[in-house]
């Protein structure tokens, strides 16, 4: 869960966004202008701060975390910080989708000035064993 010491020190790679309180699950990502379709929303493709990971590698507790992006089957991105990828809620009614190979989130339709962002992360690649941990799939 993140505290809001977690959310001082994220790194700004949504600048239409803002980190708040979500009525989904703690905090979440808003809109804080409008963001048109197909716009990207957020970029985490900065390769000096993610580093990919073998699944296999990992702890469990690593994995019940969730603290990783997942790339493929068998490699997610993790970081020593945060972004504010990192408060990008859950919802079935999804309203961005990440582009894995280009590292960054687009929005799927136009998204209004205070929307909450969310992704379906269901959608995102994950060993077999990651998903165990993952209480949305």
């Amino acid at each position: 869960m993140l505290t809001p010491e977690d959310i001082e020190k994220f790194i700004n790679n949504a600048p239409k966004c803002e980190v708040r309180q979500s009525g989904i699950d703690g905090y979440g990502l808003f809109a804080k202008e409008l963001i048109l379709e197909a716009e990207q929303i957020i970029d985490f493709s900065f390769l000096n701060f993610y580093q990919e990971v073998r699944y296999a590698d990992q702890t469990d507790e690593f994995l019940r975390e969730g603290k990783f992006i997942g790339i493929s089957e068998e490699i997610c991105l993790t970081a020593e910080g945060s972004t504010k990828f990192a408060a990008v809620n859950h919802s079935r009614n999804l309203n961005a989708v990440v582009d894995l190979e280009k590292r960054q989130v687009f929005a799927l339709i136009d998204i209004q000035l205070n929307e909450e962002i969310t992704i379906d992360v269901r959608l995102e690649p994950m060993s077999e064993r990651a998903k165990q941990f993952s209480p949305w799939l």
